[in-house]
């Protein structure tokens, strides 16, 4: 029971630093549900405190008191997560919504080089950025989700920049990091990665595949 009620600090300073990431109304579950799991460690600090003086039967009691509170706080984190979507990955359905084989984006040189640029493929959002290539050398294209797997923020009006030796994309919501060519999270808030697109150009126009789908 100790034990349980030191690591209830750092766990619930991991829960704050969730809790400044979120949206209004996920933030007023999460203040209920932070003030319940705060409730129930005190009982059960309390708890801990009777056991040690001797007086067991009030330890119990404050105990069972301390479990049906967590119980409360542990509902509400279900309901944040789960109904919510506080933490969820935003893209984990994407492989189901987008076909498998190749795709036409349009015309390569309708995409801009070196600047983030919007595309679609049918309902699913997508971040394109092409860079400037030597003469002769075909066009380097990287194709990424444009929706942050953290909280939905649109990437491509984020900027780049250069991190762990990549370039990376920055989501303009929250400032998670994403590589833009393997769509790896370099920083985050977020933890889950950003689907990647294979690319290539046939006749002027830039075809994708999902990474990981059948062609």
């Amino acid at each position: 029971m100790g034990l349980g009620v030191v690591t209830a600090v750092p766990t619930a300073l991991t829960g704050v630093t969730d809790y400044s990431q979120l949206d209004t109304p996920q933030q007023r579950t999460g203040i209920v549900h932070q003030g319940a799991n705060a409730i129930a460690a005190g009982l059960y600090a309390a708890s801990w405190f009777s056991r040690s003086r001797g007086h067991h039967g009030r330890g119990r009691v404050l105990a069972f008191a301390g479990l049906g509170i967590a119980g409360v706080g542990g509902f509400l984190g279900g309901h944040l997560s789960y109904r919510q979507g506080a933490g969820v990955n935003r893209n984990e359905d994407l492989p189901e919504e987008v076909p498998a084989g190749w795709h036409s984006l349009g015309p390569a040189d309708g995409f801009p080089p070196g600047r983030l640029s919007p595309a679609s493929l049918g309902r699913v959002p997508l971040l394109v950025l092409r860079r400037e290539q030597k003469a002769g050398a075909g066009p380097d294209v990287s194709v990424l989700a444009d929706t942050c797997s953290h909280l939905g923020g649109p990437l491509h009006e984020g900027h780049l920049q250069e991190a762990r030796g990549e370039l990376c994309v920055v989501c303009p919501w929250h400032g998670s990091t994403f590589s833009v060519r393997s769509g790896e999270v370099v920083h985050g808030p977020a933890t889950a990665p950003q689907p990647a697109f294979r690319t290539r150009v046939l006749d002027g126009r830039l075809e994708v595949s999902l990474t990981g789908a059948g062609e």
